[in-house]
């Protein structure tokens, strides 16, 4: 696990979104398709 202070106290996921706004090249695919927790 990531610590959360090292992502400067925002969600890992929130944090992934980020990356993936200034970053896209980084990524094989698009982390908003990712699948969510089921329920």
């Amino acid at each position: 696990h990531i610590p959360q202070r090292a992502l400067g106290h925002i969600t890992p996921r929130a944090a992934l979104l980020d990356w993936f706004q200034k970053r896209p090249d980084l990524f094989r695919s698009d982390p908003h398709n990712l699948p969510g927790l089921d329920s």
